[in-house]
C-alpha cells in the first residue's frame, strides 16, 4: 500500500523559508514541552521518592537560584577570558609562523648506526630491511635476539595457527 504524495510535504528544510522554519522549529518546542509536561506526574514521584524536595526547598523558598545564578555568571565570565586568550595567543602564533616551514625531516639513520643500536650485525639490518617478510624475536630483557627473514609467508596450519618449516 502506497500513499500518494501530493509535495505538500515538505522534505527539504532548505526549501523553507525562514517564517516556516521558526514555525515549524517552535510548534516541535512547544510539543516536546508538552510532552514532558504529561511526564511530570511520575517524574515528581521519582523526585519525591530520592528527597528532590529539598533542593526544592533551597533553589525556589529560600531562594538560591540567586546564588547559583551569579555563579553561573562567574564560570561563563571565566570561560570567555580563557576562550579570548586562547584566540589571541592562537592568532599571534599564526602571525609569528605564516609562510614560515620550521620543521625539517629528520636525517635518515645509516645501517652502521642502526646495527649498533640493536646489537646486531649489519648483515642481519640489511637483511631485515630488504625481506618481505622479517619476524623477530626478543630476550628477556626486551633487546632484538634475532631476526629471521621470509621472502613468502610461511605456512600456517589450520588447526593450531602456528608456523610450520
Amino acid at each position: 500500500m502506497s500513499i500518494a504524495h501530493d509535495g505538500v510535504i515538505i522534505e527539504a528544510e532548505h526549501n523553507l523559508t525562514l517564517m516556516q522554519r521558526l514555525v515549524s522549529m517552535s510548534l516541535t518546542t512547544l510539543l516536546w514541552l508538552f510532552w514532558m509536561y504529561l511526564w511530570m506526574p511520575l517524574i515528581s514521584l521519582i523526585g519525591w521518592y530520592f528527597g528532590i524536595q529539598l533542593i526544592y526547598d533551597q533553589m525556589v523558598l529560600r531562594e538560591g537560584w540567586y546564588s547559583l545564578i551569579k555563579l553561573l555568571l562567574v564560570y561563563a565570565l571565566i570561560v570567555a577570558a580563557l576562550s579570548g586568550l586562547l584566540l589571541v595567543w592562537a592568532r599571534i602564533n599564526y602571525y609569528r609562523f605564516a609562510g614560515r616551514e620550521r620543521r625539517r625531516r629528520a636525517p635518515d639513520l645509516s645501517l652502521a648506526v642502526l646495527a649498533s643500536d640493536f646489537g646486531l650485525s649489519r648483515a642481519t639490518v640489511e637483511a631485515g630491511q630488504a625481506s618481505r617478510i622479517a619476524v623477530v624475536y626478543h630476550d628477556e630483557t626486551g633487546m632484538i635476539a634475532a631476526i629471521e627473514t621470509h621472502d613468502v609467508p610461511p605456512a600456517v596450519t589450520e588447526s593450531a595457527g602456528v608456523l610450520v618449516g
